[in-house]
């Protein structure tokens, strides 16, 4: 499944520089002609007849480029959200082999960096300026999210966490904690 996200996810950068490509060049080729067009004139070297074409060339390959551009969209937006599907079966594999519903957590959990550790919390957060009256060394939170989200993100951000992560968010469902340090493994 790796292999396919991998695939995916560069599909998607593909899509990005046909996207971004086509038009950059194609406007910037625009952009060049057209200052070159009006500087001749201005000196008086040529007539508007004699740079028509010139201008219709570069103006043909601007509407190749938005016209390429224009089919890059839908290739990206199937490639994020194939790569969401595939990054969302992988983390329903991983819960089905650690015990399904502990990713099933309806409650609100909150990711809080401090300075020493990655802290999850279940407590019921107003905002994070509350999360951070209550740390005094605090960096930056997210959340509140659920099990899915929290294991998704710590699944991509830090990697060297998702062995105990099943454990950790089992025992913040069963409220026997309500804040809990990751362990890198």
């Amino acid at each position: 499944m790796e292999d396919k996200i991998r695939f995916w996810k560069r599909v998607r950068s593909l899509s990005i520089a046909a996207f971004l490509v086509p038009i950059v060049l194609g406007l910037g080729s625009t952009v060049v002609s057209m200052i070159s067009a009006f500087r001749e004139m201005g000196e008086g070297r040529s007539e508007p007849s004699d740079l028509a074409g010139d201008v219709s060339v570069s103006l043909w390959l601007t509407s190749l480029g938005v016209g390429i551009a224009f089919f890059a969209v839908p290739v990206w937006v199937i490639a994020a959200v194939r790569i969401g599907d595939l990054k969302n079966r992988q983390i329903a594999e991983m819960a089905s082999q650690n015990g399904a519903d502990n990713l099933a957590y309806d409650g609100s959990i909150h990711v809080i960096y401090t300075e020493q550790d990655i802290i999850l919390s279940n407590k019921p957060y107003a905002d994070w300026r509350e999360i951070q009256s209550s740390f005094s060394d605090y960096k930056a939170s997210f959340g509140p999210w659920d099990g899915y989200e929290v294991s998704d993100y710590i699944k991509d951000e830090h990697p060297s966490f998702v062995g105990g992560l099943s454990e950790v968010l089992r025992k913040l469902r069963s409220e026997s904690l309500s804040e809990i340090a990751l362990i890198e493994d």
